[in-house]
């Protein structure tokens, strides 16, 4: 079966990727109300790319889940810690090594499973740094506290992805 590129999932997840940067911009640029909005647009792009592949696939196969799709959102959700950068180099820069560990992850398990694999508990850390960098954008002093716990929730994806990893190797 053809797997198509051009699909609806497609175009929600790069719209949400030209939001990620946007909103990053805006904090940069320090207009926090339109970072909202962007951010906010980040986070429904999120839901709806896979609530209309999962669709969309099921109607007509080939045109919901693609390849690209399976690539392209998970660089999406990685991108958003551009959005911390904005805030804080240093703390963006260790959540990002965290994070790129747990795409090595991520690969190996892929690698065995033979197929895109997401784990809950990466699907739970990815909504918890959209809640809590969604709050850092509302805070008056812009949440730089709240960095510590987004790098504790990157940890929690690489104990998740290692942890299905070492599960499937096993077996």
């Amino acid at each position: 079966m053809e797997r198509k590129i051009a699909t609806i999932p497609n175009a929600i997840t790069f719209l949400g990727l030209i939001c990620v940067f946007a909103s990053a911009y805006a904090v940069r640029e320090g207009r926090y109300t339109m970072a909202e909005i962007f951010f906010l647009l980040v986070i429904a792009s999120d839901f709806f790319d896979g609530f209309f592949a999962r669709l969309i696939e099921k109607r007509s196969p080939g045109w919901g889940v693609s390849p690209l799709g399976e690539v392209l959102d998970p660089v999406r959700d990685k991108c958003v810690i551009l959005v911390v950068l904005a805030f804080d180099p240093v703390g963006a820069l260790l959540i990002g090594l965290i994070e790129s560990v747990s795409v090595v992850y991520a690969g190996k398990l892929r690698g065995v499973m033979r197929r895109h694999h997401v784990t809950w508990g990466s699907k739970a850390v990815t909504a918890g740094q959209a809640v809590f960098i969604f709050v850092m954008l509302l805070m008056e002093d812009r949440g730089a506290a709240l960095i510590p716990a987004l790098a504790w929730l990157s940890l929690g994806r690489l104990v998740s992805y290692s942890g299905a990893y070492e599960s499937v190797k096993t077996n």
